[in-house]
Parts: C-alpha cells; sequence; structure tokens
C-alpha cells in the first residue's frame, strides 16, 4: 500500500499539465470541483469537452487530439462506454498517465 501511495505521491508532484475530460461548466459537478481544485493547486488544467468553447475561463478543447500542447495526465469524467476512444486518444498524444 505504501508504493501506491508513494505512486501517487509522485504522479502529483511531477505531472502538472491535465487534461480534464468531461469537465463540466456546472459548479456542483466533480469534474469542476476537482478542476478547480487543482488550478488552486497551481496545476495547468486543459478542458476538454465538445459542448463547451470555455469553462473556468480556460478555453476548451473538444478531444484530446485537438490539444496543441502537451499533456501529463488526462483525468475521466465520463461515462464508460466513452473510455476505449478516450484511452486511444491518450496514447495518441502521448499522455504519460490516465486517472
Amino acid at each position: 500500500m505504501a508504493e501506491i501511495n508513494q505512486h501517487i505521491k509522485d504522479i502529483l508532484r511531477d505531472y502538472k499539465r491535465i487534461a480534464v475530460v468531461g469537465l463540466s461548466d456546472k459548479p456542483h459537478r466533480a469534474s469542476n470541483g476537482v478542476a478547480r481544485f487543482m488550478l488552486i493547486q497551481g496545476y495547468t488544467v486543459i478542458p476538454v469537452n465538445p459542448g463547451l468553447t470555455e469553462v473556468l475561463g480556460l478555453k476548451a478543447y473538444p478531444s484530446l487530439v485537438d490539444i496543441p500542447e502537451e499533456v501529463d495526465l488526462v483525468d475521466v469524467f465520463r461515462a464508460p462506454k466513452y473510455v476505449d476512444e478516450i484511452v486511444e486518444q491518450a496514447i495518441e498524444i502521448g499522455a504519460k498517465g490516465l486517472w
């Protein structure tokens, strides 16, 4: 268990650019709360939501492959039926991790 906890700490220390797939503009949604917390902690948050152009004052992208910058970690807030495609895109863009 200690190894897992250390691995999580390493990820949170080393991965600073986080794409949040399914980031909602509704403040009561988990994705919005997590993204706001990450911003406060100093992470670069990249919203991914095909239905939005902006969220939390940040430009939103329709998919991971549309992001023009490097992504360290992909944080997923989507239904399980969408995860396969998200994983494929995360691999395609060279993301270091998926949460």
